[in-house]
């Protein structure tokens, strides 16, 4: 069933671990199964076991999802439970499940209508779970990528973002970055580099480099042990790569610096490294 495929990927996910014919045998026998799933069977699909199945995948940010899994399979299966009452009014899972499928490229547009209303929102907003933050990821996602969706829509994210500070304590590399940046700023026609969350609701702080201390000029974004995948090459994790498409969106570039090559750099090769990579800003 695909609660045992969705176990093994979500273990895998939640390690950061990628580990490409495991995952391929894991979401292919996953979707097979939901393209299989008869409800006169005895075992049934459960919600919870698609929910957590696309966390998994979305999350490690599997590189080989079919988008006519989206379309033919995953959301017409979705639909099917809502419409057969198997979500019991559990409007969250479906955000959730909408995000997910976001983070996958896959805008999933067709259940919009089904949470992404103004009394729906207001009932996750009144929960205590952790939804409401997903919520606002997929708003703020909408926003970045979508602007017309987004202004149909005509809900906002709310609520506090999250705190810097934790990623400040816990990011040597971010740090150690940051600081040699400082010392370029000196010399550089960046004067000012500041650790920040430029996207809202998305928990990945980068860097912004300043000219003139108050022009932005260009977002630098870290593939360190916090946003990248193990045994993969600098291979930013589901919640970086969408940070980075949303980068994207903006007009200011993007530079990304991968811990694995400068790791055993002393300071001096890594702000000449540094000094490279923001030559042409």
């Amino acid at each position: 069933m695909l609660h045992v495929d969705h176990t093994t990927s979500s273990l895998y996910s939640d390690y950061m671990y990628y580990e490409q014919p495991i995952l391929k045998v894991c979401v292919e026998t996953g979707i097979r199964q939901l393209k299989e799933y008869d409800k006169n069977i005895d075992k049934v699909i459960r919600m919870k076991d698609i929910k957590r199945f696309l966390w998994a995948v979305s999350y490690i940010g599997y590189d080989k999802f079919d988008s006519s899994w989206c379309r033919n399979v995953i959301v017409p299966r979705i639909i099917q439970k809502i419409k057969n009452r198997e979500y019991k009014c559990d409007t969250e899972s479906i955000v959730e499940c909408i995000l997910y499928l976001w983070m996958l490229d896959c805008k999933a547009v067709e259940l919009f209508p089904y949470v992404l209303t103004p009394t729906s929102v207001q009932q996750i907003r009144e929960q205590k779970s952790r939804c409401k933050y997903r919520l606002n990821l997929l708003l703020s996602a909408i926003q970045f990528e979508d602007r017309e969706m987004y202004k149909n829509l005509n809900i906002k994210p709310q609520g506090e973002d999250y705190d810097l500070n934790y990623q400040i304590q816990n990011r040597p590399v971010l740090l150690r970055i940051h600081e040699n940046l400082k010392l370029l700023s000196k010399t550089s026609s960046l004067n000012v580099f500041e650790i920040n969350f430029q996207i809202p609701y998305l928990n990945i702080a980068g860097i912004t480099g300043f000219k003139n201390n108050i022009y932005k000029a260009v977002n630098i974004e870290i593939l360190d042990e916090y946003t990248s995948v193990k045994k993969k090459f600098c291979y930013p994790s589901g919640l970086m790569q969408l940070k980075l498409r949303m980068l994207r969106t903006m007009s200011e570039p993007v530079v990304t610096i991968c811990q694995e090559e400068i790791q055993d750099m002393s300071d001096l090769e890594l702000q000449n490294y540094l000094k490279e990579e923001l030559e042409f800003v």
